[in-house]
């Protein structure tokens, strides 16, 4: 997934963690966060969110991933993030795919391995939300503000007085108002949409000015401007370098052909000098000295020179 898109999620989830626990499993609690590398012997595996829950004295693990597009191999991909959490807490892992983005192939949420004639041998269950289905009410409904920012990912949730709602329900809470921003500025892309929402940004930048993440947001733009002046200041130096020598090589092919027509037809110095400074191109002024040294007679030369 494009590292925007994934940034901004994750700490979307991490700004109100157990409002999506809750969201995803009714009466659960958040313990605490997981670490999300998992390994084996063979290979490494890092998980989107992992977090350890209690329900009902019973601990277990909520592990998320998150998808923009269709992935054919997902299911069996999440079925190998649940075996190693699994392997690695000894506990239940419930699985959730959040696929942000329409797309007409999403994989089944279950994985059955077995052959026909016996009986199965694995069958694993995940669950998958579509958020472009869900609706805009069911995620208010809920009274969990950090589920606000879905709805402009929720059906008919790209509308302006939708993410002018959920940015009006957030005023209170500066970090999830500045990561539904961010998120609005990734879905509403036509120039009309991007000078609303500089507008609503301007309106709303007293609140959110001080977290943390707008901090971050100005910072990564600001490294990201020096990077790219660093960049330009490179190619724009390298030119310069080129232009510099491609001058300096010149210089001293003219001074190559003075010493050559001095050194043979003295009285040609003049006319040698003059015809250099409007060759340009250091390669006709070594083309030029080789037809020097060939000349037999100083009329020889002085038709070369003129020729120039």
């Amino acid at each position: 997934m494009a590292p925007q898109w994934d940034d901004t999620f994750k700490r979307l989830f991490a700004a109100s963690s157990q409002d999506f626990v809750q969201w995803l499993m009714p009466g659960a609690t958040l313990l605490e966060k997981a670490p999300l590398e998992l390994k084996t012997t063979t290979k490494t595996r890092n998980a989107d969110v992992l977090y350890k829950i209690v329900i009902d004295g019973q601990e277990a693990l909520l592990h998320i991933e998150f998808q923009k597009r269709a992935d054919p191999m997902m299911a069996r991909r999440v079925w190998e993030y649940n075996v190693l959490a699994t392997l690695e807490y000894g506990c239940p892992v419930y699985s959730v795919v959040i696929y942000l983005r329409p797309t007409s192939e999403v994989a089944k949420p279950f994985l059955i391995w077995g052959l026909p004639q016996f009986e199965t041998v694995h069958t694993f269950r995940f669950q998958n939300i579509k958020l472009w289905e869900q609706p805009i009410a069911d995620l208010q409904q809920t009274g969990l503000k950090g589920l606000l920012p879905l709805c402009l990912l929720a059906k008919d949730g790209e509308r302006h007085e939708v993410a002018e709602t959920v940015f009006e329900d957030l005023r209170d809470q500066k970090e999830l108002l500045t990561l539904a921003l961010t998120l609005a500025s990734m879905i509403f892309l036509q120039e009309e949409d991007q000078s609303w929402l500089e507008r609503q940004t301007f309106m709303l930048e007293e609140i959110i000015s001080d977290t943390w993440f707008y901090k971050y947001i100005l910072q990564k733009g600001l490294n990201q401007g020096i990077e790219q002046g660093i960049e330009q200041g490179i190619e724009q130096g390298i030119e310069k370098g080129r232009e510099a020598a491609a001058e300096e090589m010149l210089r001293e092919s003219r001074e190559t052909l003075l010493h050559a027509v001095e050194s043979r037809f003295p009285d040609l110095a003049s006319l040698a000098q003059k015809q250099a400074e409007h060759i340009k191109d250091h390669h006709a002024i070594q083309q030029l000295i080789v037809k020097l040294f060939a000349a037999q007679t100083r009329d020889d030369a002085e038709i070369i020179l003129l020729n120039q």
